[in-house]
């Protein structure tokens, strides 16, 4: 089974503290992957609760900025009923004024339905050079990467999409105005550790950036090995 991104919905923070990006026609088995960059302007550190009726999330990669102000977040719910769905994204501490960022939901078809998350790494900083550095090796081929940044500062200077792993990032979402960058990448050659570099800003800004990976059902290329050695024939 190949691994796809079926669709996604970003919606800025735009002065309040919660954001609901929501998708229709979701399919049966599919997981849903949900993105959080988000920014206390006024230099707070707040948790985060996610909220889907009669979904379960799980936090996968989280980290703050040093001394505040940014955060960034991955969470997972796998195997979910086909229909719509609308999660809920809410800053537990601050001012709605203060509150800016986006958040965003990603369908994904081809994970295993249980115990996906592989690889996860979530950095916090206050420099010029937002990266989460090296994984540890990842667990097989045909993993799904996802790589977001926040960063209370201009991007000037800063590389999009970021690099590392064994191919490109693709942009999800991406705005200056709302400080956020996320992306994601599909590796079906390599089980070698990624990363996420986003370059060398011009001036310095807290930064808090956040990566986790997730298992195809079934790796790229690879015989699973009861097939190959004809067990069940």
């Amino acid at each position: 089974m190949t691994i796809s991104v079926v669709q996604y919905n970003s919606v800025a923070f735009n002065g309040s503290l919660s954001a609901t990006p929501s998708l229709t026609g979701v399919g049966s088995g599919h997981a849903l992957i949900l993105l959080n960059s988000h920014v206390d302007l006024g230099g707070g550190t707040p948790t985060f609760t996610y909220f889907t009726s009669g979904v379960t999330w799980t936090q996968d990669s989280a980290a703050n900025s040093t001394g505040g102000a940014c955060g960034a977040s991955i969470a997972s719910t796998l195997n979910v009923g086909g229909g719509s769905y609308s999660a809920s994204v809410t800053a537990n501490s601050g001012t709605a004024a203060n509150s800016e960022g986006t958040a965003t939901l990603v369908e994904v078809s081809g994970l295993f339905t249980s115990s996906a998350l592989d690889q996860q790494v979530a950095v916090g900083g206050n420099s010029t050079t937002p990266a989460t550095g090296n994984t540890s090796a990842l667990a097989q081929q045909s993993e799904i990467i996802f790589a977001i940044m926040t960063f209370g500062s201009s991007f000037t200077g800063l590389t999009f999409p970021p690099t590392g792993g064994p191919g490109t990032y693709t942009q999800i979402a991406h705005s200056g105005a709302t400080y956020t960058d996320q992306n994601y990448q599909i590796d079906s050659s390599s089980t070698a550790a990624v990363s996420a570099t986003w370059g060398t800003a011009g001036a310095s800004g807290k930064w808090a950036v956040a990566l986790a990976t997730y298992k195809g059902a079934v790796s790229a290329g690879i015989i699973p090995v009861g097939m190959m050695m004809g067990v069940g024939a």
